[in-house]
Parts: C-alpha cells; structure tokens; sequence
C-alpha cells in the first residue's frame, strides 16, 4: 500500500480512486461494470506472470523481492513482515545479531 501511495502521489496524472471489490471473478458477470472485467483480466494476467516468474527462477520464491517506491521493508526469513505489531517488530529488531549491527 505504501508503494501504491507514493507512486500515486509521485504521479504526474490526477486520479480519482473507485473502489472494486475483489473476486468477482466468482460472481455473475455484470457486462456494464468494466472495472469489474478489468479487475478480474489483472489478477489472471498477474498469477500467469508470477507462475512465470518461479518457473524460470526458482529462486525468486525465497528472495526478498523489492517493490518500486515501497520504502524499508522488515522480513523474517523468506516472510515479509507486513503489518507488525510493535511486541514483533521489537522481538525481530532486538535480537542478538541485530543487536551486534
């Protein structure tokens, strides 16, 4: 999200953000909510991507993969911390080896 954000801000276009609800590739298609078919068309395009992606680099699915714009980003081994609570970010932040840095 914060990615999104920044980029958005960084953008020279105005935008007017529209929410679409997710999955509705599951639901009755609605042919006069194009937002809706766009949706769906990227999140097939996107999982035909990252299936594309593993099977030429294999190891891509423990690499700490950086998004454009994202900022600092806090992993505990191959999992991105996304939404720590501060109890886990302190248990990920003051242990011994950290703590050496």
């Amino acid at each position: 999200m914060q990615a999104l954000w920044r980029s958005l801000q960084e953008s020279p276009v105005t935008w007017k953000p529209v929410h679409v609800y997710g999955h509705q590739d599951r639901k009755v298609k609605d042919p006069h909510c194009r937002l809706v078919s766009l949706n769906c068309q990227m999140d097939v395009l996107a999982k035909q991507y990252w299936a594309f992606l593993f099977k030429r680099l294999p190891s891509l699915a423990y690499s700490h993969l950086s998004i454009h714009n994202e900022g600092w980003s806090l992993w505990n081994g191959p999992s991105k911390i996304t939404s720590p609570s501060q109890p886990t970010l302190y248990g990920l932040i003051m242990d011994p080896v950290t703590k050496m840095w």
